[in-house]
């Protein structure tokens, strides 16, 4: 993709499509006798159709990054946004088959880049002309806000239920990515009716649905790059039969597709030009493994999560489980293992409480954060590097391990089962490993953290998989207790005052039926006090 972006034919082709464009535009106005429009309200009408294509483009690249996550492509969120705006200017080619240079960025992730590219593409191509034409269907009907909000709920009461069965869970995936595709092209098409509103042509909101979903499809069907030509008319027609003024309907939909294809190719071009060195890395594969950004961020860790907040959830994660330790009559004074230790906040919490504490990080950066941290607070713990599924430690050599939102970063199903293994191979008989993990119960909460979060803050980058509760890796030689802990509810931005004054709110919450739709849950996983030695 990044030689491609720096071949000069290839640009050629672009401009002159882009100018094709421009020039199919320019005759629909100088035919339509659009002299004398005020040149301030039809830019002002484009300005509103690029508003509502950013909404478009937004709910698409939502749509695209589930399709890779489900086809088993996890690319870091950032990374997939900068591929995915970097293909926009693909939609200059016929039926935008340019998309399947998807395959570039894939080659280092996928033993068959160019099938998991024509998947995306087929899919994405077929989700599109399904909502279009049921878009054009129940704009017939008047029925696009019902179908719409029947969809929301009905995703969400599957979304509840996806993991009793595989058909539940592919019929929720299938609506998931189809509501994504209405939502997408509704925007779209409001555009339009933001545009004849604009330049004082008011009309009916279905109505303009219906001309810009058949306008759409007539120009993808035809197979003419981004419709040209062949879209425009269609509308123009449409709106011309429902009583728009020729100069008004000629006006909106140059506004329209300006503010549509050209804005979407425009920037697609702008950010593969100015986002190039990093474009390139993806493509060549030079970016370091999916957990690497840790040692990238060790110094600047402490500063993503707020202080307020960070002691907020040590004290009540450390609360759990010293609970849980009790309720498996672990010893007091025990030696316990911090798998993922990062900064060192949890092991020097249990430390100043009496257990000998021992912690490993898979990165360098956070065990050294994680010496300096324990050294200001003035307590002692042995740190050193080691990955999970390979622990230097001899078997049956601790009294309890825990690891707190680690495991949803072994996106490896195999290194996830070999970790747990190593686990219970240095914990003593009867001991158990306390697992933390973010609770993706909550659909919109799992919606939050797959897609939105990687953006705000570093810690987690979209990549990860999502433990469940109930759905758990069996272990040899361990079992999981019937006993989870549903803990805290309250958004970790609120400031500090708020938190504290939601506290109670939150205790009854982590009581109440509603508790399984908590951010975090915690289970043990204890080794069976007769269990043989597992072998690493």
């Amino acid at each position: 993709m990044a030689s491609f972006l720096n071949d000069r034919r290839a640009w050629l082709v672009l401009i002159l499509l882009l100018a094709l464009i421009l020039a199919s535009t320019a005759a629909w106005l100088s035919g339509g006798r659009l002299v004398g429009a005020d040149p301030q309200t039809l830019l002002f009408a484009t300005l509103a159709v690029c508003s509502a294509t950013l909404v478009n483009l937004g709910v698409r690249w939502l749509r695209w990054h589930f399709l890779l996550r489900t086809i088993h492509i996890r690319l870091r969120a950032r990374e997939s946004l900068l591929v995915f705006t970097s293909l926009l200017p693909m939609i200059l080619t016929p039926w935008a088959a340019g998309e399947l240079l998807l395959a570039l960025p894939l080659r280092h992730r996928t033993a068959t880049p160019l099938r998991k590219a024509g998947i995306a593409w087929l899919v994405s191509r077929a989700a599109d002309a399904a909502a279009l034409i049921l878009i054009a269907v129940l704009a017939r009907w008047g029925a696009v806000p019902g179908a719409l909000a029947f969809i929301l709920l009905s995703t969400l009461a599957l979304a509840s239920i996806e993991r009793r069965g595989r058909r539940i869970a592919q019929a929720f995936r299938l609506y998931l990515f189809l509501g994504f595709s209405l939502i997408a092209w509704t925007c779209a098409a409001t555009g339009l009716y933001l545009a004849l509103h604009i330049l004082h042509a008011p009309t009916d909101w279905m109505a303009t649905l219906f001309a810009f979903s058949k306008g759409t499809i007539a120009g993808s069907l035809s197979g003419s790059p981004a419709g040209i030509a062949i879209t425009g008319s269609t509308i123009i027609r449409e709106l011309f039969g429902i009583g728009i003024a020729e100069p008004t309907a000629i006006g909106s939909v140059a506004a329209l597709r300006w503010g549509t294809v050209g804005f979407a190719a425009l920037l697609g071009l702008l950010v593969a030009a100015l986002r190039h060195r990093s474009l390139r890395a993806i493509v060549s594969g030079t970016r370091p493994a999916s957990q690497g950004h840790f040692d990238h961020i060790a110094d600047e860790y402490a500063e993503e999560i707020p202080a307020h907040v960070r002691d907020r959830l040590v004290e009540t994660k450390s609360a759990v489980m010293l609970d849980t330790l009790q309720r498996l009559h672990v010893p007091n004074a025990a030696r316990g293992l911090d798998i993922g230790c990062g900064q060192g906040w949890y092991l020097a919490h249990l430390a100043a409480r009496g257990h000998t504490m021992t912690g490993c990080d898979l990165t360098a950066g956070q065990i050294d954060q994680a010496r300096t941290f324990c050294s200001t607070a003035g307590v002692s713990a042995d740190l050193l590097v080691a990955p999970a599924d390979s622990l230097p430690f001899p078997d049956n050599s601790f009294d309890f391990a825990y690891t707190i939102n680690v495991l949803h970063h072994i996106t490896d199903r195999a290194t996830l089962d070999r970790s747990l293994r190593e686990i219970v191979r240095v914990l003593k008989p009867g001991a158990p490993l306390i697992v933390f993990e973010m609770n993706t119960l909550n659909p919109l909460f799992r919606l939050y953290l797959s897609y939105l979060f990687p953006f705000i803050r570093n810690i987690d980058d979209g990549t990860e998989v999502w433990l469940r509760p109930g759905h758990w890796p069996n272990v040899p030689g361990a079992t999981w207790s019937d006993h989870i802990d549903f803990i805290t509810f309250i958004p970790d931005f609120l400031p500090r005052a708020v938190l504290s004054s939601l506290a109670k709110l939150e205790s009854l919450l982590e009581r109440s039926p509603l508790r399984s739709f908590s951010a975090h849950f915690a289970i043990a996983l204890v080794k069976q006090p007769s269990a043989p030695t597992a072998q690493s």
